[in-house]
């Protein structure tokens, strides 16, 4: 398994179990603690995750890495003439 599927596994797992640990994760693909902790800043880097001690935690996608909820909002203006 390349590098970019076990993220994307890792994204799999999280968005189903909301939070899971590096030991856990280490065993499920087969790779270092160092290697995971290595993802999960990539996915930190993202704004995907929130790493804790040992693990991380799943970012709400309506809300942003800080907590705050996400507006998006289109405007349709007229052409001027």
């Amino acid at each position: 398994m390349f590098t970019l599927q076990r993220i994307e596994k890792i994204k799999e797992i999280l968005r189903e179990k909301k939070q899971i640990d590096v030991q856990s994760l280490s065993r499920i693909l087969k790779v270092s603690d160092v290697t995971v902790r290595k993802y999960l800043d990539k996915l930190k880097e993202e704004g995907f995750i929130t790493k804790t001690h040992g693990g991380a935690v799943l970012i709400d996608d309506k809300k942003n890495s800080k907590g705050h909820k996400l507006i998006s909002q289109i405007v349709i203006l007229p052409l001027s003439n």
